[in-house]
């Protein structure tokens, strides 16, 4: 079993505040996961949300549970689906 990354609250930090001295390491390191996820997509706040949350539960090695069938898009690893 993977890793499961679990940031602190100075990378939450980091990512939240432009200004902080770690900004940038912190929003590479977290975009990296999300914009696997945005790429060739529509720029519909659904999607990006989506996105967000799927690249989160990567990051954190989490599945998302959810009744989006949006989340289809998603490797099953990421996503549990309820219907």
């Amino acid at each position: 079993m993977p890793r499961m990354l679990l940031p602190d609250i100075n990378v939450w930090l980091a990512l939240t505040f432009d200004g902080h001295a770690h900004h940038p390491v912190a929003k590479r390191w977290f975009e990296d996961r999300w914009r696997a996820f945005t790429q060739l997509r529509s720029f519909s706040p659904h999607v990006w949300n989506d996105a967000y949350l799927a690249a989160f539960a990567l990051s954190g090695n989490m599945e998302v549970v959810t009744f989006d069938k949006g989340f289809t898009q998603y490797t099953p690893a990421v996503c549990t689906l309820l219907s």
